[in-house]
C-alpha cells in the first residue's frame, strides 16, 4: 500500500502468436504484383493493471489481436516510381482498465474492450524532373470504424455498449502530399 511500506502484488501471464505471409509476382519489367498479410498482437501495458487485494482476472490482461492484409501493384522505371494498394486492418480484444481509489484503495473502476476496423487505398508517386530533382506526391483514402465497444462500470456493474459504427478517434479519412525534392 501507500505509505505503509507493504508491497502488493499481482500476478498476470499471456502468450500468443504472430505470423507473416507474403507474395510478389513480376508482371513485366517495370510492374510487379504482390499481397502480404501478419496476425500479431500487442500486449495490454501492465501499467494500467494495478496489483490490487482483489488480484487482476486471467480475461483482463489478454493480448489484442491485431490483423493486416494488404495487395497492390507497383511500378518502376527510370523516370517514374509509382505503387497502388488496398489494405484492411483489424484490432480485437484492446482492454483498457481505469483505476480509481475507492475507500482509500487502488481498484479497477471501469473496464472498457474495443474492436476496430480500417479498409483503405493508398497511391503514391515519385517523378525524376532531372537529376536530384523529384516530384513526390501521395494519397490515403481510409473508412475506419469501432466495430465493438463495451464499457463496464466495475462498481456498479452496469454495461453499456457505445459508439459502434462510429469512426476511431484523432484517425483521419484523407491523407496526402505533393511536393518538390
Amino acid at each position: 500500500g501507500i505509505g505503509s511500506n507493504t508491497f502488493q502484488k499481482g500476478t498476470v501471464s499471456a502468450s500468443d502468436i504472430a505470423i507473416a505471409v507474403a507474395g510478389l509476382y513480376k508482371a513485366t519489367d517495370d510492374l510487379n504484383v504482390y499481397a502480404n498479410f501478419s496476425r500479431g498482437y500487442f500486449f495490454p501495458q501492465f501499467r494500467g493493471f494495478v496489483p490490487i487485494a482483489t488480484g487482476v482476472t486471467g480475461s483482463d490482461y489478454e493480448p489484442e489481436v491485431i490483423l493486416q492484409g494488404e495487395a497492390g501493384v507497383k511500378f518502376g522505371n527510370k523516370k517514374l516510381s509509382a505503387s497502388l494498394a488496398a489494405y484492411y486492418v483489424t484490432l480485437t480484444d484492446r482492454i483498457s482498465l481505469r483505476n480509481s481509489f475507492v475507500n482509500g484503495q487502488l481498484e479497477p473502476v471501469r473496464r472498457d474492450e474495443q474492436n476496430t476496423s480500417t479498409i483503405g487505398v493508398e497511391a503514391t508517386a515519385d517523378y525524376k524532373i532531372a537529376t536530384g530533382f523529384n516530384v513526390r506526391a501521395s494519397f490515403t483514402f481510409q473508412n475506419h470504424e469501432i466495430t465493438k465497444n463495451v464499457s463496464e462500470d466495475l462498481i456498479s456493474g452496469v454495461t453499456e455498449n457505445t459508439n459502434e459504427g462510429n469512426e476511431l478517434a484523432r484517425q483521419p479519412n484523407l491523407l496526402g502530399f505533393l511536393g518538390l525534392y
